[in-house]
């Protein structure tokens, strides 16, 4: 080999290494106007729609039921129950094939049996709820009425409505001889608008 030739070929080496062109940056490339390798064609990262949860829904406020009465227990924080026996009156009336029997009085409370044939077939009761306000919370969630009166199932064999924010009227069947419908109508039986005034 040339000696000579060792230095011009050492220079041309340093000119060669010299005249490459770096690859431009990606980010740099992407940031001319001009520059395209076919990622306008690709579409973005899929991103599947989220519908958003569906809001709870509020429960219906006492007041906002149609034709349902307001339900302000303040009434039960004063005052003494009145006497069983003031609720006698209230009952439904003898009305045959049916015995209306009375059982018990105390303060506060009266109750009677349904008969029919001498067999009880359910249980009326009145309740002044001053003598057991925590029994009047259930009624903060009827959802039901009966002529305006708060309604609501006590148990599987209880229908009980709320009279006059302060009174409780039971009917309760024995043995299930009476349907929800059934205790209704015997609810109806009562005389609602008479105890809704008493010792108001």
């Amino acid at each position: 080999m040339n000696v000579m030739k060792l230095p011009l070929m050492a220079l041309l080496l340093i000119v060669q290494a010299s005249c490459e062109i770096a690859p431009p940056d990606p980010e740099a490339r992407q940031a001319d106007a001009g520059y395209d390798e076919g990622l306008s064609d690709v579409p973005p990262p899929f991103e599947p729609e989220v519908d958003e949860p569906p809001a709870p829904e509020e429960p219906t406020p006492i007041s906002a039921i149609e034709g349902m009465k307001p339900i302000d227990l303040s009434v039960l924080n004063t005052g003494e129950p009145v006497a069983g026996g003031e609720f006698n009156k209230f009952f439904p009336e003898q009305n045959a094939p049916y015995d209306i029997v009375f059982k018990q009085e105390k303060e506060g409370f009266a109750l009677v049996s349904l008969q029919q044939d001498g067999e009880e077939i359910a249980q009326l009761s009145i309740t002044d709820l001053r003598s057991n306000a925590l029994a009047a919370e259930k009624f903060k969630s009827a959802m039901a009425h009966l002529d305006g009166y708060p309604l609501t199932n006590s148990g599987s064999k209880g229908t009980v409505l709320l009279v006059g924010n302060r009174y409780q009227v039971q009917v309760r069947s024995a043995n299930d001889s009476l349907d929800e419908n059934q205790r209704k109508e015997w609810l109806k039986k009562f005389n609602l608008q008479g105890l809704e005034k008493l010792d108001s």
